[in-house]
């Protein structure tokens, strides 16, 4: 009978934990008011690759307008957010002139971004997925995260 109750317990423990660990990361949420860094993004041929350390990529979702710097460019365009769903649209690049590096960032970030369809809040991070669950653009709040 005791190991029974025991049981039980631990099967509780463990379905608290595995529920508390389903909430910390759910699809949608607050995209709005941060500055959201990009860390990594799709190529061409839609492998994940790693954001170049000295080229600026980021973007800030404010009131149906999305801002931001594409490199040694900045774009602006418009999105919705519904639930998960995220749409970006009409972008237009200001585009200035620098290395192949970050030339080269710019045109992978601006031709992943409008392809967004659905995206997830975990904690500090920020994923975004095209319409068919690719992962497109993985992104960090650092203001955010410096301040836990």
């Amino acid at each position: 009978m005791r190991t029974l109750r025991l049981f039980a317990l631990v099967a509780l423990v463990v379905t608290g934990s595995l529920a508390a660990a389903a909430c910390s990361s759910s699809k949608g949420g607050p995209i709005e008011g941060r500055t959201w860094h990009v860390r990594g993004f799709a190529d061409a041929s839609g492998t994940m690759i790693d954001s170049p350390l000295t080229v600026p990529l980021d973007a800030r979702y404010e009131g149906g307008n999305v801002t931001g710097s594409s490199g040694c460019s900045t774009f602006a365009g418009t999105y919705t957010v519904s639930g998960e769903v995220l749409t970006v649209s009409d972008i237009e690049v200001q585009q200035n002139t620098c290395d192949a590096i970050a030339m080269d960032a710019n045109a992978t970030y601006m031709a992943a971004l409008p392809k967004a369809a659905t995206f997830r809040i975990d904690g500090t991070e920020l994923i975004v997925y095209d319409k068919d669950g690719k992962e497109i653009l993985h992104c960090r709040d650092e203001r955010a995260a410096q301040q836990r």
